[in-house]
């Protein structure tokens, strides 16, 4: 959901329960269809036994081939037989068993503390990747539990691009269990071994493997088992860590205590790799002895200058390097367990490369990097030109560094990040606001033109310095790498679009009301930062590799932007038949992701304006093509609009049902801005259901949300001081109400101005307030000045009727009964179609003031 809402704020309380339509379909998953007493097929096996493995690269990672067939982790296909592989002691999971809640789809691969399987979610509608505990004897069970749950909890730490995503922990009868991310693609070492790589592209992967163990280290969490299976390549190019259940506390005392050197014997290692197990013995080795630094290998203190050397070594060798020394004990060592691969590389390898893998493949801890981010700044690649090149082509607009071409010197691609905003806020456009504003007729047209401009000269100033510090982060002080700027250009990208749409429909303004409705329009620009955070960009689909595919995605995301624009401005009309035909197009392209994308905010759209019944099933749809396209933002937003449809209908428990889902949705993707409006949903939701202190509770915390994401100026956080004053106004403390909605109209008035709808909407609730309060008069001064632009305002039906309703209980208490049931006779036609519990109130309202036989409708009444 964007956070383009200023038809979000009600005012009556709406009750009533009803029931959902329809579920999202799990067409997109491979949903289990056993039932009970049907037969079980068991779980295709993996191709080989584990114990056949090299010892040095056992899995314990989770793939998902793009055709679904079960893969172990070196990639090769599981046999088709419906046979079990026979393993010591495990008791295996057939298609259809449970596991918690997670239902056995397939078998996927073993690693060194359990099996890993592809199972459903019937809770969250989506597979998953579930790794179950042996309970083969090779140690103790309790003590693999406790790894087990450690490893989840280490992940459940860690959110990053780089790292695997954890969803779930638990116990069931079949052991500990871990639900996580199903991941399409291949181990690192996979990618490595299936052609030879240059070594740019190579550098490149492991670049991406070292900012998920850089951000372990800055959560204070050393790996201590890297290797090439223990990161993925994803279909969608990002390399993700995982296998984080051998991971310690930086700074923890050295695992195993008392344990020497000369306690770590070849024999000793030979016997536990003899019993099948993994490289790792509680007592004995943790991690691969391979990989292992030379301090880890002597059971001394390990840091994040371990995995460091580790990722030295794994990159060394990936380059076609020799093992290095690391003293003749331990070299004896590793020579009797095994040495790891070589590989074939094409391309030479760079000094800056050469001398910063030496550097940290040093003996000694001390001269290594000070830290993974130090090492990796060194190894960033170094700014090129046709980088630039390919950065401008790829968006097919002439935009990012391309655009510098004939403003700067080709040596310095950051030199003038204006002349990326060229075409965007110019003074043309400037003029043209000016003229709109200016000949709009309105009396206070000056103020609300400097209020816009001053907005939007704002954002576009944060835009280029967000552009300039992101290109100097990648060319000058290679603190990041191409890729990830190539991403942020993507979204920077998006960003200007959308700002571009601001900007039309400003200009497009036509009349008084309208350019009241547009001044929102520059403080509803999403936010900046998301274009910096590597985590959002890398929740973001792959655009595919067809640029005339491309041009048509880029062409319907500017469409999509038009109708936000067009929404926020007022013309809700508009909007709606833009945001129609661009679903109807999507439908036509063959990428899910956009057409997700057009589901959410034509829901958005509905919900906020012409029918909360309509958005109920778009939204639904969103949430199914959300979730098959791996949309997270996207789908935690539908769910948040979702709850609001709900909310608008007064079906209030079904939006309460919701509400794991949707926190489950808005948490993976950290988007504090969905969070805050999933907040105030179930503020909503809980105040309907009377449930006001959780209410208030949930309204509090939205604010809070709010502030410190937008800060305490922005209007959307006057929105959720508006929407506390509500919950307050229904718990009848009227005092804290009446503060909760002063801080509300001073913030639309010092955004948008007094004259816009927004701050016609406080307006009702110090209406409602001030009736309460018995201040009558000045309740029906406030309830009239709302009606009187009530028509020529974008409000949706069911709002003007919420409005009338409450302006009629002020005439009437203020002895204008006419009038009042008029009002309330109109709002009763308002809402029927929509709210039928808010109809059914104002009717009993209606009928318990019906003029009796004999009497007449002059007075207030009760």
């Amino acid at each position: 959901m964007t956070s383009t809402r200023e038809q979000d704020v009600r005012t009556r309380s709406l009750d009533g329960v009803g029931k959902l339509r329809s579920a999202p379909s799990r067409t997109a998953h491979d949903v289990p269809t056993r039932v009970l007493g049907a037969s079980r097929r068991p779980v295709p096996a993996l191709a080989r036994s584990p114990l056949d493995r090299p010892r040095g690269d056992l899995p314990t990672t989770v793939l998902h081939e793009p055709d679904g067939s079960p893969r172990d982790i070196d990639g090769l296909p599981a046999p088709s037989s419906d046979a079990c592989l026979p393993i010591a002691g495990e008791d295996p999971l057939f298609q259809g068993d449970f596991v918690g809640r997670y239902s056995v789809l397939s078998r996927l691969g073993r690693g060194g503390m359990g099996v890993v399987y592809k199972a459903y979610d019937p809770q969250l509608d989506r597979n998953v990747a579930l790794k179950v505990l042996d309970q083969d004897g090779a140690t103790d069970p309790t003590d693999k539990e406790i790894r087990l749950l450690r490893e989840a909890q280490t992940l459940a730490k860690l959110r990053h691009a780089n790292i695997v995503a954890v969803y779930d922990v638990g116990l069931s009868p079949r052991g500990m269990f871990i639900a996580m991310e199903l991941i399409e693609g291949r181990t690192l070492g996979s990618w490595l071994d299936e052609q030879p790589r240059r070594s740019r592209e190579i550098v490149r992967m492991f670049w991406e493997a070292g900012q998920g163990l850089a951000a372990a280290h800055g959560a204070g969490i050393v790996h201590r088992d890297f290797k090439p299976s223990n990161a993925l390549v994803g279909d969608d190019g990002v390399v993700r860590v995982l296998d984080f259940g051998l991971a310690q506390l930086v700074d923890s005392e050295p695992s195993n205590k008392g344990q020497t050197t000369q306690n770590l014997t070849v024999a000793a290692i030979s016997r536990l790799l003899e019993s099948g197990s993994s490289a790792t013995e509680t007592g004995v080795l943790m991690g691969t002895p391979a990989f292992m630094a030379p301090e880890q290998l002597r059971r001394e203190k390990v840091d994040e200058r371990s995995d460091q050397y580790t990722f030295c070594l794994c990159l060394h060798l990936a380059l076609g390097g020799a093992l290095p020394e690391r003293g003749d004990d331990l070299d004896e060592l590793i020579e009797q367990l095994g040495r790891p691969p070589r590989r074939p590389v094409a391309g030479g390898i760079s000094a800056r490369v050469r001398r910063a893998l030496d550097r940290g493949l040093s003996r000694d801890p001390a001269a290594r990097f000070e830290s993974m981010s130090a090492l990796l700044a060194e190894l960033a690649e170094r700014p090129r030109r046709w980088r630039t090149v390919v950065a401008a082509s790829m968006l097919g607009v002439g935009f990012s560094l391309g655009a510098l071409s004939s403003a700067a010197d080709w040596s310095d691609p950051c030199a003038d990040p204006h002349a990326s905003l060229e075409g965007v806020w110019g003074n043309g456009d400037k003029q043209e606001i000016r003229d709109a504003f200016l000949g709009s007729g309105h009396a206070d047209a000056a103020s609300l033109l400097k209020r816009v401009e001053g907005q939007l000269d704002g954002y576009a100033q944060v835009w280029t310095e967000v552009y300039d510090k992101s290109c100097r982060a990648t060319y000058a002080e290679h603190e990041q790498s191409t890729q990830l700027f190539d991403r942020q250009v993507l979204c920077l990208e998006r960003r200007r679009s959308q700002l571009r749409a601001t900007i039309d429909a400003l200009a497009r303004a036509d009349g008084p009301q309208a350019v009241v409705s547009g001044t929102v329009l520059p403080f509803k620009l999403p936010m900046l930062d998301d274009c910096i955070d590597p985590e959002s960009l890398s929740s973001q689909p792959p655009l595919p590799e067809d640029l005339r595919q491309r041009e048509a995605i880029e062409q319907l995301r500017r469409r999509i932007d038009e109708a936000q624009a067009r929404a926020s401005s007022g013309d809700s009309q508009s909007a709606l038949a833009v945001a129609q035909a661009v679903v109807e197009q999507a439908r036509g392209i063959d990428y899910a992701p956009v057409l997700a994308e057009a589901l959410g905010v034509l829901g958005s759209l509905q919900a906020s304006g012409s029918s909360a019944r309509d958005a109920e099933s778009t939204l639904i749809e969103a949430l199914r093509v959300a979730a098959s396209a791996k949309t997270e933002e996207v789908e935690a937003r539908a769910w948040t609009w979702l709850m609001y449809a709900l909310l608008i209908q007064g079906r209030v428990e079904e939006g309460i049902a919701l509400e794991l889902s949707a926190e489950l949705a808005v948490e993976r993707t950290g988007d504090r801005v969905a969070e805050g409006w999933m907040l105030n949903n179930l503020g909503g939701l809980y105040s309907k259901a009377g449930e006001s202190e959780r209410a208030v509770d949930y309204l509090r915390r939205a604010l809070e949300v709010k502030q410190s994401t937008l800060g305490p100026d922005h209007v959307d956080v006057a929105i959720s001081w508006y929407n506390l004053g509500n919950a307050l106004t229904s718990q009848e403390r009227h005092g804290e109400a009446y503060e909760a909605f002063t801080r509300a109209l001073e913030g639309f008035e010092r955004t948008v101005g007094e004259a816009h709808p927004m701050t016609h909407h406080v307006m009702v609730g110090l209406c409602s307030v001030e009736q309460k309060r018995g201040h009558i008069q000045e309740a029906v001064a406030l309830c009239d000045r709302v009606i009187e632009h009530l028509e020529d305002s974008p409000w949706s039906t069911v709002s003007m009727g919420e409005v009338r309703y409450i302006a009629a209980v002020a005439h009437w208490k203020a002895g204008r009964a006419d009038w009042a049931l008029e009002l309330a006779r109109r709002a009763h036609e308002q809402v029927a179609g929509e709210n039928p519990t808010m109809a059914r109130e104002i009717e009993q309202w209606l009928d318990d003031r019906a003029p009796r036989s004999g009497a007449g409708a002059s007075g207030p009444g009760p």
